[in-house]
Order: C-alpha cells, then sequence, then structure tokens
C-alpha cells in the first residue's frame, strides 16, 4: 500500500490545470498530466509555478527514473531531484542531486525574476553545482539553493544542528529574500549563528524561522 501511495503522489503532482493565473475563470481548465514513473519508487514532494508558465517539480528517487527521455540514475540510498516543465507539459530540463545517503527536495518557492529556491535534506554530502556541502556523521541537515530558470545553480548554504533537522516550509519575497522553517531537536546552525532551544532541552522538537 505505500508504494501504491508513493506512486499516486508522484503522477497526480504533474496533474496542470492551474499553470497560468490569465488561463484561470470560475472554473478550472484541465492542461496536460505528465507521469514520472519506474520500476522503484519516485516521490514528488514540492510543485511551483514559473513566471513563464512553466512548472517545477522537486523531490527524491531510488532507482532510474525515465523524464520524457532523459534517465536519471541515483547515487545512493535515494536522490533529489529537480525537473522544469514548460506550459505545455514537455521537460525543460531536469537533474539530480546526491551522495551514498538519503537526499530529497521538500520545498519549492520562485522568485519575481524566475529563480526557483530549492529546500531539501541530505547525510553525508550533497555537491550542489560548484557547491559542496557536508552533514555531521549520519544526521540528516537542511539544504538551501537557489537555481535560475536555465536550472544553473546560484549559491548553495545548508542549515545543521547537533543533531538531525528537517525542513518544512520555504518562500521568498518581492526583493528575493528567502525565508526557510523547520525542525530540530538541539542547537541550529546558519552561517555562524547557532539558536539554542528556549528550555535548555535537547529531548523536545522545536521549529525555528
Amino acid at each position: 500500500m505505500k508504494n501504491r501511495l508513493l506512486k499516486l503522489a508522484s503522477m497526480l503532482l504533474l496533474a496542470a490545470p492551474w499553470l497560468a493565473s490569465a488561463q484561470i475563470g470560475p472554473q478550472p481548465n484541465y492542461f496536460w498530466t505528465r507521469c514520472i514513473a519506474s520500476a522503484s519508487n519516485e516521490i514528488a514532494y514540492g510543485i511551483a509555478a514559473a513566471n513563464d508558465g512553466g512548472v517545477y517539480v522537486g523531490g527524491e528517487f531510488n532507482g532510474e527514473m525515465a523524464i520524457q527521455g532523459q534517465v536519471l540514475t541515483p547515487r545512493g540510498a535515494a536522490d533529489a531531484f529537480l525537473a522544469k516543465f514548460d506550459a505545455l507539459g514537455n521537460k525543460v530540463w531536469a537533474q539530480s542531486f546526491g551522495n551514498t545517503g538519503p537526499d530529497s527536495i521538500v520545498k519549492l518557492a520562485v522568485d519575481t525574476q524566475g529563480n526557483v529556491i530549492a529546500v531539501g535534506s541530505f547525510v553525508t554530502s550533497i555537491a550542489l553545482g560548484t557547491n559542496t556541502l557536508t552533514s555531521q556523521g549520519q544526521d540528516s541537515i537542511i539544504f538551501v539553493a537557489k537555481f535560475d530558470s536555465s536550472g544553473g545553480v546560484l549559491w548553495a548554504k545548508r542549515i545543521f544542528g547537533f543533531g538531525s533537522v528537517f525542513p518544512s516550509g520555504a518562500g521568498v519575497d518581492t526583493n528575493g529574500n528567502v525565508y526557510v522553517s523547520g525542525i530540530g531537536r538541539r542547537e541550529i546552525g546558519v552561517d555562524s549563528e547557532v539558536l539554542l532551544p528556549q528550555d535548555g532541552s535537547l529531548n523536545r522538537i522545536d521549529m525555528f524561522v
């Protein structure tokens, strides 16, 4: 049952009745559906409308995955993927990221310039363009990466902790500032800033923004 639900999620998230706001009337119109499927599991967690009428989709996969003729091969237990489709449902580009540990894209957001912000999690290390981010031991930590509309990586950062941290939300404002929310049990670090639990406990789950 779990595998069936995961496949269904991937298939349904590529149905696109709302891609361009100019096309939305009193009743939504159906435009296209694309199925991404293979012999293994693939999960689409994040979706965001592109400024040019296309759509970005991100998630994870753990076996060879074909997207309109392009085959992505995972490097480890599961790799993150990010793909862009145009307004007609044609793949513009697709790429994967990962290492030996499980990696995934969880949330997407698009800024006014058409760049897409991808927020996800990884274990051990992950290469994003020329940026290689590393984790501490086997803990899962967060990556935040900005891609241009052609799939090029503009920058990448990590949010880490002394224990696993997980992303829960992402947003970007009109000035291009990026916002990320998530949860963790211990100290959480962003660049040189470290956030400490408010009550001093290392066992409770805290949220952060």
